[in-house]
């Protein structure tokens, strides 16, 4: 099951008389999508590790009857970092790729909202990163920089000691960095050959 990415057909089941789902998605560490929303886990009494190690799965439609059991489900963490905010969001009037609901979880808030049943059955993804949060400047006098959410690195004229490139404020980052950009066409042919990506003209 660790090669399985989505699951179709599920919500059809009828799971209301089900009381043992203990380790159902348990190893499925390549699944991104789950549709339980016809689901009713009102009468479960073990959901222990249901998701254990499900630590891919981004989007996952919930019904208004689905609880979360209360010992060890292991709902998986969003990621927390240049593209993500650790949180999951509600889609409410939006789509998957632009969510617009106004509720954003941990995986644990989350867990606990469905199971105080404060919150109604729909579609939660990943809550992504929308501005840039990484800024700076480099070296004397200063090349102003900043790299954004979408990985692209943007680095306004400015000096770069290009012998201590390595020890740029961004290097660390260095796996986000999908594009590059810069105004002086020298200092953007260095950056591309000093990192991977594609360069905007």
């Amino acid at each position: 099951m660790s090669n399985v990415t989505t699951i179709e057909g599920l919500y059809y089941f009828d799971i209301s008389n089900v009381t043992d789902m203990a380790f159902m998605f348990m190893g499925a560490s390549s699944l991104t999508t789950l549709d339980l929303s016809g689901w009713s886990t009102t009468t479960a009494t073990q959901m222990n590790w249901m998701f254990l190690n499900a630590n891919s799965l981004r989007q996952i439609t919930l019904g208004e009857n689905f609880r979360f059991g209360t010992i060890a489900v292991e709902f998986p963490d969003v990621p927390n970092d240049f593209y993500y905010t650790g949180r999951w969001q509600n889609v409410g009037n939006g789509t998957i790729d632009n969510p617009r609901g106004v509720f954003t979880f941990t995986s644990e808030q989350l867990t606990s909202e469905f199971n105080a049943n404060t919150v109604a059955g729909e579609t939660w993804v990943w809550q992504k990163n929308t501005v840039g949060f990484v800024s700076g400047t480099v070296g004397v006098g200063g090349a102003p920089w900043r790299l954004y959410s979408d990985g692209t690195l943007m680095v306004d004229e400015g000096f770069i000691n290009w012998d201590r490139a390595l020890d740029a404020p961004w290097d660390e980052q260095r796996d986000y960095i999908k594009k590059l950009f810069s105004p002086d066409r020298l200092q953007r042919e260095s950056l591309c050959e000093t990192y991977l990506g594609d360069c905007r003209i």
